[in-house]
């Protein structure tokens, strides 16, 4: 038996002193031929549950679990993770689940709220494997032991997303790990955008805060309507920058939308009973504004200085 000492980043040992490269990022991916011919999956929670297990037996079978999850090993020389010896009860403290691990065991039972549970838990979990030796006693394999977090996450959340978009309405699994309602097509960059300083930090954290409550998987039309409402109050509090940048006309327009469609100050004249697309349509509005009379501001400010 021999145990050969060796930093395994993006190498695999085959035999005595063979190896050969192994990528330690995801496969560029590109529209195949029915893509390209309009044909857009469409997965239900069983095939999404298939496939995300899947993919993380993957990432378990590359040593991105080892840090948490350890080795067994061939000879008895088992080696325990970060989370002890008895995994399922470790993901059943973190989760309140006892229904996530394995993965590759489980996934034939989850229901939708399993499924984005175990993706959000899984996230927190992995790690590329950057040391280690190779154990090839009864083709044992790689015994980490030392890990990143940060480059498995971005590769995860790669993998993982190209299957959440396709579930349902589509989610994705955002940068802090949780999954989100997916963003209309185009608006990618507003909402990761960072308002220009002008509109201060209080503004800057009101409008991340109904961002979030806005694509929570789990809100709710009143959560949304919410949202809005928040984004509405943060304009207000810019409403100097609003009357410099747009005039006391149009200022009131801005916010004759939000008075009159039942997001602040209820009352018996408000317009009610309109379809929820509508709240999609004033967030992304509001967003969109607080980012320009921003943007403006600060332009007028640099020009006086």
């Amino acid at each position: 038996m021999k145990q050969v000492q060796r930093r395994v980043a993006c190498r695999t040992m085959r035999g005595m002193g063979d190896s050969i490269d192994r990528p330690s990022g995801a496969t560029p991916s590109r529209a195949y031929w029915s893509r390209r011919r309009g044909l857009v999956p469409s997965f239900d929670t069983t095939q999404a549950s298939r496939l995300i297990a899947s993919l993380i037996r993957g990432f378990e079978q590359r040593g991105y679990l080892q840090e948490w999850f350890g080795k067994d090993c061939v000879d008895g020389r088992d080696k325990d993770g970060k989370a002890g010896h008895d995994h399922a009860a470790f993901v059943e403290r973190r989760t309140f689940r006892a229904d996530l691990w394995p993965a590759h065991e489980m996934w034939q039972d989850w229901d939708q709220d399993a499924l984005l549970t175990a993706v959000e838990f899984y996230y927190d979990y992995v790690s590329l494997p950057t040391e280690g030796w190779f154990h090839d006693y009864a083709h044992c394999g790689d015994h980490f032991t030392a890990f990143d977090a940060a480059p498995a996450r971005v590769e995860y959340r790669s993998e993982v997303n190209a299957i959440l978009s396709h579930l349902g309405d589509g989610y994705e699994l955002d940068s802090n790990g949780e999954v989100v309602h997916v963003a209309p097509s185009g608006y990618e960059t507003l909402l990761a955008a960072t308002p220009p300083p002008i509109a201060g930090k209080e503004y800057e954290s009101r409008v991340a805060s109904a961002i979030r409550k806005f694509r929570s998987r789990s809100s709710s039309p009143d959560d949304r309507r919410d949202a809005v409402r928040d984004l509405v109050d943060v304009l207000e509090l810019m409403r100097p920058e609003v009357l410099q940048t747009v005039g006391r006309k149009d200022d009131a327009a801005l916010f004759e939308i939000a008075n009159k469609f039942a997001i602040r100050h209820y009352n018996a004249g408000q317009q009610k009973d309109y379809d929820p697309v509508w709240l999609s349509w004033m967030f992304y509005f509001y967003l969109a504004t607080i980012h320009a009379v921003a943007h403006f501001a600060e332009r007028a400010q640099g020009a006086a200085d």
